[in-house]
């Protein structure tokens, strides 16, 4: 997870409702995977991390975006 880029492509068709869809998508999945980490790996829950903690989380499972529009 740490070397994972999602890569991103949109055309000048795509509605900003559409992008902003697909971004939320992307975000609660991350979220999901933060979540899990934080039970399976540091037996807590997301709301009751340290700053440390979440720093872990984060870097465990940055979320890297490319975004590119197609022509």
């Amino acid at each position: 997870p740490r070397e994972a880029v999602i890569s991103l492509q949109n055309s000048k068709l795509t509605s900003y409702k559409q992008y902003v869809a697909v971004q939320n998508e992307l975000t609660k999945a991350y979220y999901e995977l933060r979540n899990t980490y934080t039970i399976n790996v540091l037996n807590k829950s997301a709301d009751n991390l340290t700053k440390e903690e979440l720093k872990q989380v984060k870097e465990a499972y940055p979320f890297i975006l490319s975004e590119a529009e197609t022509r």
